[in-house]
């Protein structure tokens, strides 16, 4: 749980802020709750996948897939719902 909350920190203040280019993004309560819920949804993905690929391949394989595809998960999910700048008007 700390280190999830470590994680949101530096990506608010450091990753995600040079997307944003200063532009204000969702409310930080906002970005919080996107960003917790989007990293569930990822780690359920992940197992889900991993259990799926197990029984058809090894477990190195399935567990690198599975991996691979909840980054790309988190990933898409930052940058484009929890981390999108909002249009200026």
């Amino acid at each position: 749980i700390l280190a999830l909350q470590v994680t949101f920190i530096l990506h608010d203040r450091w990753t995600y802020k040079l997307h944003t280019h200063g532009l204000e993004a969702l409310p930080l309560w906002g970005r919080y709750v996107s960003f917790i819920s989007s990293n569930i949804v990822g780690s359920l993905i992940t197992i889900l996948i991993f259990g799926i690929l197990y029984g058809y391949v090894n477990r190195l394989p399935a567990l690198l897939l599975a991996a691979i595809l909840g980054l790309i998960w988190n990933y898409v999910v930052n940058l484009y719902i929890t981390w999108r700048p909002r249009k200026k008007s």
